[in-house]
């Protein structure tokens, strides 16, 4: 696919993505009120049946065959020498793992912070998971209608915006005040991560994006767990509201830097 055709079904994807990520916390809340936690994991089992039907119809063309082949070693090593050596795709990894462990961790902590901050239970955790998705669903959507605006741009509006929107979230003590704070965030999150993902592909040659793009799919899934083990052991400690606003520092100092000493990121098309 051409480029062009690669933005818009990213686009379709976080659309899709995040209307999951809105329905489904709401749903399990619910059901996890009702019924109980068991019944959350049967109806969530049950919902790989649509996954594994359409799987199973899809019939792909054989791709075509290629003129010379290496091992798979010698190609990822030349897809990690590539963003090692590109300064922008570089520096949007490690703004990448950044958001990862600091920014994703944060919601590691919604079911203690339903419980110990807000004083709520499993509704109280679905709200605040819906609330998240209707912001990334609203970025995702206000993205996808934003047209050619230099997306470096748009990326260093969100690196400062996401940890000033998740300190804010971090003193709110209402649920209402909460879920509002927690939509922008999600908002910030799509933001972010949208502006990576179409910079990434649109600086990658097409022979090495398969390799890039895998790269920056392990950095963003890889890290986010070791940020969720991080918060939670910080939490623990500090509480749920010090953890948030500590990862959120973190990630401010990176935007001051990124916008500060690499101007190659802001002005990025």
């Amino acid at each position: 696919y051409g480029t062009a055709v690669q933005m818009k079904v990213t686009a379709l994807n976080s659309t899709i993505f995040n209307a999951a990520t809105t329905l489904g916390p709401a749903a399990a809340g619910i059901v996890y009120a009702e019924v109980g936690p068991g019944w959350c994991f049967s109806f969530n089992a049950l919902s790989f049946v649509a996954v594994i039907a359409a799987l199973l119809s899809m019939r792909l063309a054989p791709p075509p065959a290629r003129a010379a082949r290496r091992s798979a070693r010698e190609e990822l090593l030349e897809g990690l020498r590539f963003v090692a050596s590109h300064p922008l795709i570089r520096l949007l990894m490690i703004g990448l793992g950044a958001t990862a462990m600091l920014g994703l961790a944060m919601m590691t902590l919604m079911p203690a912070w339903s419980v110990d901050v807000l004083g709520g239970g499993s509704r109280t955790n679905g709200i605040l998971y819906s609330a998240r998705g209707v912001g990334s669903l609203i970025g995702a959507l206000l993205i996808a209608s934003l047209g050619r605006l230099r997306r470096g741009s748009l990326l260093t509006l969100g690196t400062f915006a996401l940890p000033l929107l998740m300190m804010a979230f971090a003193a709110t003590r209402q649920l209402s005040f909460s879920a509002a704070a927690l939509a922008c965030c999600g908002l910030g999150f799509m933001l972010v991560l949208n502006m990576m993902n179409a910079l990434v592909q649109l600086h990658t040659p097409d022979e090495l994006r398969g390799r890039v793009m895998s790269i920056y799919t392990l950095v963003f899934f890889g890290l986010a767990p070791l940020g969720a083990l991080l918060a939670g052991g910080l939490a623990s400690h500090l509480g749920a509201p010090v953890t948030v606003l500590l990862n959120a520092g973190g990630l401010l100092l990176l935007a001051l830097v990124l916008a500060l000493r690499f101007p190659i990121v802001r002005r990025a098309a």
